[in-house]
């Protein structure tokens, strides 16, 4: 299973001053777009580069994120910029902003969340019928029988 490279990022979205995941949400505005968007860069490549390392599949490419950081500042910056950004991040080693356990915290989480969501979805199919809502009595008793 894949996981979403962005709910590897620092969980108080800051990291240096900056609001990773909100960056990736909004962009920035002209003035910080640069910047913002090196240590951004630096952040996506270090965490993908500590998740390859522990064989942990994620998604989508940290390029495409930062490409959609770069369509979302204001105003956008423009390819070449973003090229040169994402070309100078590359020179250098970069890391992530949390360790492997907070990472891997965050994934399990996350797993957690997509584990019960699912189940609850299969559980409790809700059917609005004349205005009342009934609770699908198999789908129940099946789960009393397994559980």
């Amino acid at each position: 299973m894949s996981v979403p490279l962005s709910i590897c990022l620092t969980l108080s979205d800051v990291y240096d001053g900056l609001r990773l995941r909100t960056l990736l949400t909004y962009g920035e505005f002209e003035g910080n777009r640069n910047n913002s968007g090196y240590k951004l860069a630096r952040n996506l490549l270090g965490t993908s580069n500590l998740l390859t390392r522990n064989r942990i599949a994620y998604h989508p490419e940290p390029r495409q994120l930062f490409d959609r950081y770069c369509v979302r500042c204001k105003p956008p910056l423009e390819p070449t910029e973003a090229d040169t950004i994402w070309h100078s991040v590359n020179k250098t080693t970069a890391f992530a902003s949390w360790d492997f356990g907070s990472i891997a915290m965050s994934i399990r989480e996350w797993k957690s969340h997509r584990k019960s969501k699912n189940f609850l979805q299969g559980l409790w199919r809700w059917v609005q019928t004349d205005g009342q809502i009934v609770v699908d009595e198999q789908a129940l008793n099946r789960a009393r029988t397994q559980g």
